[in-house]
């Protein structure tokens, strides 16, 4: 009895130790990611977002069925989280960060619950696992998930919990879905469960629609069922994601006006694209660097390395298939492609051109599990020195990933960051320039910013912009008839369709500083249609407007 006793207390103590001390890790590995600033997007949603300032935590009838910032955005699941927010925090960065890396530690634990159950089947059919070994698998992915630089976005980036929300979400489903997997017998209380999560996921982000069709692949390969058996439980997983299909329909149309539009490029030209994309993300696992924000997808696509990455891959992934359908390494590869699908823009296509890291929070445990089933495999299994390296080469792999990490964690501390850490990366980008000569401008570095506009040579080819610069540069120091006169020039050169409007916004700004009340008036109501598809100045716009209809009642 008194073995038995201890036997109970020393895999409680060992558990309690490994959750402490990946909490106490992940705090000390994200602790300066707390103290940024909004950044990005989170201005928008946060900070410029008056719609969200007049929500409340019971108004769930607003919140769920209208849209609750100006990107157009219906995702009620997420947008509660952010009322929530708001209500305790207001103002304060801290909170939302603190938040977002309770999120994020919900992730990796659920993760742990997850990988142990699917390695818990295989193990039944492979005598190289054992009970020991799948817990430290369990735990070693989780670290790997914690270290990895890609997930640095999705926690020190606020506007990245609707990612780390719906990942939480999805990771919880599929636990659930692979625990009736794993049984004969329909288990309806798990089905419920994990459908009801399946649909907090998809009003957390519609990334998660990609469980729509990874569900049936994970029983699949998870269920020893007859043809007829699967083709039921299947059956009956298409009938409850209807009210999915049909919830997306109505999100759809209520943001319609406010979403950029789809393009039609040939589709045969869509294919090969989405293997570069395939490639770039599949190397960024393995090895990502440099970090950044965003990536832009013309020069993925112009690396023809990504190409021979992303084929190579989808080879394997086919020899995979014929051979060993029903594999660890069958259900690895169909978590990373399933769950990247909507990235690849193959179907829909949208005009975005831009890659982020937030993008492999789900598509990157594809990977793990991969890893997984090398440590297992039989070649490993028997050769020891082999297992000493493997060993080695994951203890170097989370060493090198812990510190890209925390060297990459400060850059999200403001947007003057972020901009310079871009354009080190991409310095003839287009919109790396302008962002890190904006963002000099916002933090109040206005003799470096006029040197950057004065010498980069991008500013002089288009004249706008430089106009736009040295008049914002002008304002500044005081001087808002010289700051008139270039932003006047800016505007009369920017006011085209498809550029962005932002000359016309301080323009305005000025206008109403001159008092030229009427002059403002038209070119605010001008702007209000050129700025719907831009939170960030529309706004701004709609703020001008108020502020100058108050001052001309009080003439």
């Amino acid at each position: 009895m008194l073995k038995r006793f201890q036997g109970i207390y020393h895999i409680f103590f060992c558990k309690t130790c490994i959750f402490f001390y990946t909490v106490f890790f992940m705090i000390i590995l994200y602790y300066s990611g707390i103290y940024g600033a909004f950044v990005l997007d989170d201005i928008t949603y946060f900070v410029d977002n008056d719609i969200l300032k007049h929500l409340g935590p019971f108004d769930f009838k607003e919140i769920f069925l209208n849209t609750s910032n100006y990107w157009g955005e219906l995702l009620p699941v997420r947008d509660y989280l952010y009322v929530l927010e708001h209500t305790f925090f207001d103002q304060n960065p801290i909170g939302y960060h603190v938040v977002s890396l309770i999120l994020f530690m919900a992730c990796a634990f659920v993760l742990y619950q997850w990988i142990k159950e699917l390695l818990n089947y295989f193990a039944a059919y492979n005598k190289n696992y054992n009970t020991n070994g799948l817990q430290l698998a369990a735990y070693l992915v989780i670290v790997v998930f914690i270290c990895h630089p890609v997930n640095v976005e999705v926690v020190a980036y606020i506007s990245g919990q609707k990612d780390v929300l719906s990942g939480f979400f999805i990771l919880s489903s599929l636990l659930f879905f692979t625990k009736i997997a794993r049984s004969e017998d329909f288990n309806w209380k798990w089905f419920l469960l994990g459908i009801v999560l399946h649909y907090l996921a998809v009003m957390s982000k519609q990334i998660a629609l990609a469980s729509i069709l990874f569900v049936p692949v994970l029983w699949y390969i998870l269920g020893n069922l007859s043809f007829k058996k699967w083709i039921y439980r299947v059956g009956i997983w298409i009938l409850v994601n209807i009210p999915v299909l049909v919830w997306t329909f109505y999100t759809a149309s209520k943001t319609s006006q406010y979403q950029a539009n789809l393009i039609n490029t040939p589709f045969l030209e869509r294919i090969p694209r989405a293997i570069h994309y395939l490639g770039f993300h599949i190397q960024h696992i393995i090895w990502p660097y440099p970090l950044n924000v965003s990536y832009v997808s013309s020069k993925v696509v112009s690396d023809n390395t990504y190409f021979t990455i992303g084929l190579l891959f989808l080879l394997i992934a086919l020899i995979i298939f014929i051979w060993r359908k029903k594999s660890i390494y069958m259900l690895g590869i169909s978590v990373f492609l399933i769950y990247l699908l909507p990235v690849l823009q193959i179907l829909p296509e949208m005009s975005n051109d831009h890659l982020y890291d937030r993008y492999l929070l789900i598509p990157q445990l594809g990977a793990y599990l991969l890893f997984v089933a090398l440590i297992f495999s039989k070649v490993i299994a028997k050769h020891r020195k082999l297992k000493i390296l493997l060993v080695i080469f994951t203890g170097v792999v989370i060493v090198n990933y812990a510190v890209m990490t925390s060297n990459y964690i400060p850059v999200f501390k403001n947007n003057l960051g972020i901009a310079e850490n871009e354009y080190k990366i991409y310095p003839n980008d287009e919109n790396a320039i302008y962002s890190f000569a904006q963002e000099l401008m916002n933090s109040g570095e206005i003799d470096r910013a006029e040197e950057f506009v004065k010498e980069e040579a991008f500013f002089k080819k288009v004249d706008w912009l430089y106009n736009f610069f040295l008049g914002r540069i002008a304002y500044d120091r005081g001087d808002v008839d010289l700051a008139y006169t270039y932003q006047v020039a800016a505007y009369n050169k920017s006011n085209k369709p498809g550029v962005y409007q932002i000359a016309g916004v301080y323009l305005a700004k000025i206008m109403i500083e001159k008092g030229e009340y009427d002059n403002a008036y038209v070119l605010l109501n001008e702007l209000k249609q050129k700025t719907l598809n831009e939170p960030n100045l529309s706004y701004h716009v709609a703020d001008m407007l108020q502020e100058l209809a108050t001052k001309r009642n009080m003439q």
